[in-house]
């Protein structure tokens, strides 16, 4: 086996042909609950689309092949790609980025986005693949998780403040402190 190439096993020593592989990964893809849309470098085309990526964004396959991947962008989003790009370009791999992207009906949706480099036998990279994650109801959990806290603090407050009062109340006056003569 050459060092840095993959190895295709089925688990019983035996190796995969390079077909039977591709077409294993190709399902492992297609069965993914993740939006998976590899996209060439060079242009930023969108170049393979599975269910998922359907299911989140609302494109079919055949809408969303061969267009540029900025149609999933927000226009005010749009200067993050170029970063991307660049470092995808530099070999890095970018994980789960949060941020937003628009749907087919224009609503935007939370997701977080891995990106990883493709690259060919030369370790070239030569395009990119997104793995796009909806994270809106982890987004309205963590906002109620925030507001429950502020809402406990706000009502641990109010409990020193009322036992500081009471404090004070049960002093006599004149400033003596119970029990001392």
């Amino acid at each position: 086996m050459d060092a840095g190439k993959p190895s295709f096993g089925r688990g019983d020593g035996q190796h995969l042909t390079e077909a039977h592989a591709a077409r294993h990964y190709a399902a492992i893809v297609e069965s993914s609950d993740d939006a998976i849309h590899p996209f060439q470098r060079s242009q930023g085309v969108i170049i393979s689309w599975n269910r998922a990526a359907q299911r989140l964004f609302g494109y079919t396959a055949e809408e969303a092949v061969g267009k540029s991947i900025t149609m999933l962008i927000p226009t005010d989003r749009l200067d993050e790609e170029p970063v991307i790009l660049e470092r995808v370009r530099r070999g890095e791999r970018i994980e789960h980025y949060e941020t937003i992207r628009q749907r087919k009906d224009g609503s935007l949706v939370d997701i977080s986005l891995t990106v990883s480099p493709i690259k060919n036998e030369k370790g070239e990279v030569v395009g990119a693949s997104k793995i796009a994650r909806d994270i809106t109801e982890l987004k309205r959990a963590r906002e109620r998780q925030e507001l429950l806290l502020r809402e406990m603090d706000h009502r641990v407050k109010n409990l020193f403040a009322l036992a500081i009062s009471v404090l004070n109340l049960m002093r006599p006056f004149g400033g003596e402190r119970p029990g001392s003569c």
